[in-house]
C-alpha cells in the first residue's frame, strides 16, 4: 500500500524552513539589546570609583633573562687535510665510522700516498746526485788552498835563492873585476900589459857592474810584482771555488729538505685523533638542500679541507643571542639553566662565559635590530646531549633578596621622578614619591617611599589627575626646531586631520551597511558609536577584521566570549591560558592588567570576563578601549620595563 502524502503546511521539515528564520530573527531581536545592556564602558579608562589596589610585597627580586639558541661543543676540534692536492685531491682510503669515540692518537683517516713514494724514490737520487757535486766543489777549495801555500813554500822561495844567489855572484864578480883593473893599470904604468888589455879589463868591471844591477832587479821585480800578482790570483781560485762549494751546498739542501718534506706528506697520510671525541663527518650541505661534499672513501679531498669534527661531549655549551635592550645585564659568570627542547623534563645548570663586545652582523629587513652573542657553558652536560639541539636559556640577571617590590603598573614617572600612588584608610588616593631600583617585566624595586602591605592603586598612571600630577607630565611632541606652541597647533590640527578622516571613513562604512553590505569591519574604519543597532566598539582602527581589541568586532552585535578567546588566541604566544605583561603589547599593557584581580601578574580568560561585566556595570563601552597607550592616552611605562 503506497502511504499518502502529508500536506504542505504538516510536512516537518517544510515546517521548520519556515518557522527557523522567525525564531532565529527573534532572538537576534532580542538578544542584540539584552547583550548591548551587558556592554561595560569603564574598565579600560580605569574611572572606577574604587580603583584596583595591590599591596606592597617583600621578597626575592628576579630579573631573568631568556633567550632560545644552539648547543654545540666547546672544544670542536678540526681534522683537516693538510696532504699537497695533486690534481684533483687526494683520495681517501680507509676512514673511521662516524660516531665512533676516539682518544688521542687513535686511527682517523688515511689518504693515498702512493704518488709521494714515487716522488719519494725519485728525490732520492736527485739528493746522491747533489751530494757528489758537493764534494767535487769540496776537493777544488781544498786545491786553490793547498796551491796557495805551494807557491808561499816552495815556488816563491825557490825564485828568492836563485835570485839571491845571482846577486852573490855579480857581487863577487864586480869586487873582483875592480881588483884585477886596479893591478892591470898598476902593469900598464911599469909597462908590462899593453892598452888593449886595460881596456879589456875596464870592459869586464862594466859588464860586472851590469850583471849586478841585473840581479837586484829581479830581486825587487819578485818582491814587488810577482810574488803579489801570483797571490791575488791563487787567492781568487779560493773564493771561486768557495763559492761554488756554497752554492753546491744550498742545493744539497734544498733537494734534502724537499726530500724531508715528502716524507713529512708521506706520513700525514694517515691522521690520528689529536684529541678525544666523537668522530662527525664534515659534510657540507648546498643551499638548496642537496649535499655538496660527503665524506667517505673512495673521495678526493683537498688541502686544507675540513674532513672530521671531533666535538668533546663532555664539555657542551649554547650559543646564543642577545638583544641589545639587555644586554647591559649579562656579564661573564652569570648562573643560567638551560633547557633542551628534545630533553623534555631535564634542566641543565650554566654559567655565562663570553659575552660579545660588538653586534652580530645583521640582515637587510632587521638593520635596526641589534643582537650580542652570548655563550653559555653547560656546567653537566650528560651523554644526550649533541651538538645543533635547540636550547632555551634562562639567565639569573638580577638577584636581589628581601626587597620591597609594586607590579610594574603602579609607578609612573612626573618630570624625572617616580610616584605611587597610595589608598588611605578613608579612600582617598594620595601621591607619594618613590626611589625605584631595578625592574623585570612584572615588579619593580622599591628602595625609598613606601613599606611593607601599603596599599597601592594598580593602574597608576590612569589616576594622575585625580591627585593632581597629570599637568607635570604632559607628552612632548619630539622635534628639534619646533617650539612648544608649534607642537602644540601641529597636534590640533592633526588631531584635526584625523577626525574629519574619521567621519569620511564612517560615512563610507554607513552607507556600505546601508546597501545591505553587512559589518565587514575592515581596516581602518571608525568607531561606529553613533550607528545604530551596532556596539561602539573601540575609538581607532584595530587590526585586520575591525577595531576594538586585536581589530576584531563580530558582525551582527557583541559576544565578550568571543572576544576573549580572540584576544587570548593572538596573544597567548606560550599558549598557558593566561597573558603575562610580555605578552601584551605595551601600549595596552596598562589596560588589560586592569583585570588582574589575583595578583598574580597575568590575566586568565575568566578574568578577562569579569572585566567585561564590570564594563557592563559601569554603563557601556568606553570608546578609549582598543586605543594605544593607557586609558588617558599616553604609553603604560617604557620599553625598558620600569614603570612611567
Amino acid at each position: 500500500m503506497t502511504p499518502k502524502p502529508l500536506p504542505a503546511s504538516k510536512h516537518p521539515r517544510r515546517g521548520w524552513v519556515v518557522k527557523g528564520p522567525l525564531v532565529v530573527l527573534g532572538l537576534m531581536m532580542i538578544g542584540v539589546p539584552l547583550v548591548w545592556s551587558f556592554l561595560p564602558r569603564t574598565l579600560w579608562q580605569g574611572n572606577h570609583d574604587k580603583p584596583l589596589t595591590a599591596k606592597v610585597i617583600r621578597g626575592d627580586f628576579i630579573n631573568e633573562i631568556t633567550e632560545r639558541g644552539d648547543v654545540e661543543s666547546a672544544s670542536n676540534v678540526e681534522i683537516r687535510c693538510e696532504v699537497e692536492s695533486q690534481g684533483s685531491g687526494v683520495m681517501i682510503i680507509r676512514i673511521v665510522p662516524e660516531g665512533t669515540y676516539v682518544q688521542p692518537g687513535d686511527f682517523l683517516v688515511e689518504l693515498d700516498s702512493s704518488a709521494l713514494r714515487d716522488q719519494y724514490v725519485q728525490q732520492q737520487i736527485k739528493v746522491a746526485n747533489e751530494q757528489a757535486l758537493l764534494i767535487q766543489a769540496q776537493r777544488a777549495l781544498d786545491t786553490a788552498l793547498i796551491a796557495k801555500q805551494e807557491y808561499l813554500e816552495g815556488q816563491y822561495r825557490q825564485q828568492l835563492l836563485e835570485i839571491q844567489i845571482q846577486n852573490f855572484i855579480a857581487e863577487e864578480n864586480r869586487r873582483r873585476a875592480e881588483d884585477y883593473l886596479k893591478y892591470s893599470q898598476s902593469l900598464a904604468q911599469k909597462g908590462y900589459i899593453t892598452q888593449a888589455q886595460l881596456e879589456a879589463d875596464q870592459f869586464a868591471l862594466n859588464k860586472a857592474i851590469k850583471e849586478l844591477e841585473s840581479a837586484r832587479t829581479k830581486l825587487d821585480v819578485l818582491e814587488r810584482f810577482t810574488k803579489v800578482k801570483m797571490l791575488k790570483q791563487l787567492d781568487a781560485d779560493i773564493e771561486t771555488a768557495r763559492a761554488k762549494l756554497e752554492a753546491q751546498q744550498h742545493s744539497y739542501e734544498l733537494q734534502v729538505q724537499e726530500l724531508k718534506r715528502i716524507d713529512e706528506q708521506i706520513k700525514k697520510c694517515v691522521i690520528t685523533a689529536p684529541a678525544a671525541g666523537q668522530v662527525v663527518y664534515a659534510n657540507q650541505v648546498g643551499v638548496r638542500g642537496q649535499t655538496d661534499i660527503i665524506i667517505q672513501e673512495g673521495v678526493r679531498v683537498r688541502q686544507y679541507q675540513t674532513i672530521i669534527r671531533l666535538p668533546d661531549p663532555k664539555r657542551m655549551q649554547v650559543r646564543t643571542k642577545v638583544n641589545e635592550s639587555k644586554i647591559g645585564l649579562v656579564r661573564e659568570g652569570l648562573p643560567a639553566k638551560i633547557r633542551v627542547d628534545a630533553l623534555t623534563g631535564v634542566e641543565f645548570d650554566g654559567e655565562v662565559t663570553d659575552v660579545g663586545e660588538y653586534p652580530l652582523p645583521t640582515s637587510f629587513f632587521n638593520s635596526n635590530v641589534k643582537d650580542y652573542q652570548v655563550v653559555v657553558k653547560i656546567n653537566n652536560p650528560s651523554e644526550n646531549l649533541r651538538g645543533g639541539l635547540t636550547a632555551q636559556v634562562t639567565i639569573l640577571a638580577q638577584r636581589e633578596p628581601n626587597v620591597l617590590q609594586v607590579p610594574v603598573q603602579s609607578v609612573f614617572e612626573v618630570a624625572g621622578d617616580f610616584y605611587c600612588i597610595t589608598v588611605n584608610p578613608d579612600g582617598s588616593l594620595q601621591p607619594v614619591k618613590v626611589e625605584i631600583g631595578p625592574s623585570n617585566e612584572k615588579f619593580v624595586v622599591i628602595r625609598k617611599g613606601l613599606s611593607e602591605n601599603q596599599e597601592v592603586v594598580l593602574n597608576a598612571a590612569a589616576y594622575r589627575e585625580k591627585v593632581g600630577l597629570a599637568e607635570k607630565n604632559q607628552p612632548m611632541v619630539a622635534s628639534w626646531s619646533r617650539s612648544q606652541g608649534e607642537q602644540a597647533n601641529a597636534a590640533q590640527e592633526a588631531a584635526a586631520k584625523e577626525a574629519e578622516a574619521r567621519k569620511a571613513r564612517f560615512a563610507g562604512s554607513a552607507a556600505a551597511e546601508n546597501q545591505g553590505n553587512g559589518a565587514s569591519g575592515g581596516p581602518g574604519e571608525a568607531s561606529p558609536a553613533t550607528t545604530p543597532g551596532r556596539p561602539p566598539f573601540g575609538g581607532e582602527p584595530g587590526g585586520p577584521g575591525g577595531e576594538g581589541p586585536g581589530g576584531m568586532r563580530p558582525p551582527g552585535g557583541f559576544n565578550p566570549a568571543m572576544i576573549v578567546d580572540r584576544i587570548f588566541e593572538r596573544m597567548d604566544t606560550n599558549k598557558d591560558g593566561k597573558l603575562d605583561p610580555s605578552e601584551i603589547p605595551e601600549d595596552r599593557r596598562a589596560e588589560f592588567m586592569q583585570s588582574d584581580t589575583n595578583g598574580d601578574g597575568a590575566i586568565d580568560k575568566q578574568e578577562l570576563l569579569a572585566g567585561f561585566e564590570k564594563m557592563r556595570a559601569a554603563g557601556g563601552f568606553p570608546g578609549g578601549f582598543g586605543r594605544r597607550g593607557g586609558p588617558d592616552g599616553r604609553p603604560s611605562r617604557p620599553d625598558n620595563g620600569e614603570a612611567q
